[in-house]
């Protein structure tokens, strides 16, 4: 939205912001709910939430398409 922006107009201009905001507002709530359903996963103390944590991790760190996936939409 920034980058394709109308030639001379300023990247501050409240609308293209507000554009701008609308466009990340589906990512930016779905990075936070992961954030948060990851700091209730690991911060839980129950043991069914260990017994698919730990396993999740390990294969998820094994299989090298899934770890790069999950690396690449996180950092998008």
């Amino acid at each position: 939205v920034l980058t394709e922006r109308e030639p001379g107009r300023d990247c501050g201009d409240y609308f293209l912001l507000r554009r701008y905001e609308r466009c990340r507002k589906e990512d930016v709530l779905a990075v936070g709910l992961m954030t948060d359903g990851l700091q209730k996963l690991f911060g839980s103390r129950n043991v069914f939430a260990a017994g698919v944590r730990n396993p999740g991790v390990d294969c998820v760190d094994q299989w090298a398409p899934v770890k790069r996936l999950l690396a690449r939409h996180a950092a998008a």
